[in-house]
Order: C-alpha cells, then structure tokens, then sequence
C-alpha cells in the first residue's frame, strides 16, 4: 500500500563548498516526495542573483539550511534565512561540522538538526508539508 507523500518544494540555502552534500541531501528529499530547489552556482551575479533567490524562496514551502564551516564565512546564508522569514516559511537547519555555539543567534532559535540525523527531520518536514496542503 503506498503512503501519500508531500509534493512540497524545500529550498536549499548552502555554501558551494558543500555541493556534495546539497546533493546528498536533495536526493534524500526527493526520496521522501518534496522537490529539492538547490543553487549550483549557475545564477546570475549581482542583483538578479538576488532576485532570483529571493522567488526561489518565495516559491519554496520551507528552507533548509546547510550550516557548515564554509557557510558560516557566506554573508548570503544570512540573507537567505531573512528572506526565508520574511515569508514566513519552515526553516530547517542541518548543521555538519559547526557547534551550536558557534551559529549566529538567529539560527539559535530553531530547533537544530546534525547532518547525521537528518533523515528523521526530513521525514517529519514531509509529513508537515502534507498535512499543510491537505
């Protein structure tokens, strides 16, 4: 018997150094039914870069933060995350190799994933996003 799955889009806010672990992580979304929008580094520079990360974010249900060393020295992952609340969507940080002490206060604030127990979150952001479009 199949179950229903979320047919949600999850926004993947991270630093370019990590793109081997955005794909690890995009594939586990597709795996659990959402749509993984994820920058490669094929956007624009400049102004239309961040226009169009700010529709990306806009279209996305919820946000998921790669928190990572190389992230932490991005001044984008911030901007990110303040597009992110301002349209009130479910964010998501996954931190890899960063201490919770070490995160800007704004991130503080949400319930904190390690990269290792990601699976379990992911699952529980699917099962919010369906129950959200039902």
């Amino acid at each position: 018997m199949k179950t229903a799955r979320a047919t949600g889009k999850v926004y993947i806010s991270h630093s370019h150094q990590d793109n081997e672990l955005v794909r690890d992580l995009a594939r586990r979304l597709e795996g659990a039914g959402m749509k993984p929008l994820v920058d490669f580094g094929e956007l624009p520079a400049g102004s239309d870069r961040k226009k169009t990360l700010r529709e990306q974010i806009r279209d996305a249900d919820a946000m998921l933060i790669l928190v990572t060393p190389g992230a932490l020295t991005s001044p984008w992952m911030m901007a990110e995350l303040g597009m992110a609340e301002g349209f009130d969507k479910m964010i998501l940080p996954v931190t890899a190799g960063v201490k919770p002490r070490d995160l800007p206060a704004p991130l503080r604030s949400y319930p904190l994933t390690p990269f290792d127990e990601v699976d379990g979150r992911i699952n529980t952001l699917s099962e919010k996003l369906t129950a959200a479009k039902e």
